[in-house]
């Protein structure tokens, strides 16, 4: 979506076949595709590459993406305009 990503809007998360209600919590770093570096961020436009954290209403049987893509993947859609925001790949914090 062309929309930047705000932290205070609701969003569905679509992963494997289940989806339920989720909300973008915090942006912990966005990666400068230039420097490889990371850095803080407020906000999160198109095709911007960030870490993130969410939560959703519905537990998800999630694996890392590294382990299965399959269930290690997922899409944030936008509860309003039902369009796709963002593509993600799940990191288990260990």
């Amino acid at each position: 979506s062309d929309e930047p990503l705000d932290l205070r809007r609701k969003y569905w998360i679509k992963h494997g076949t289940k989806q339920t209600a989720a909300k973008v919590t915090a942006i912990d770093s966005l990666l400068d595709i230039n420097t490889q570096q990371r850095q803080n961020a407020d906000g999160l436009k198109l095709n911007d590459i960030a870490r993130i954290a969410l939560t959703v209403q519905q537990p998800l049987a999630a694996d890392a993406y590294d382990d299965i893509r399959a269930t290690g993947a997922f899409i944030l859609i936008d509860e309003v305009t039902h369009q796709t925001v963002a593509a993600g790949m799940i990191r288990l914090e260990k």
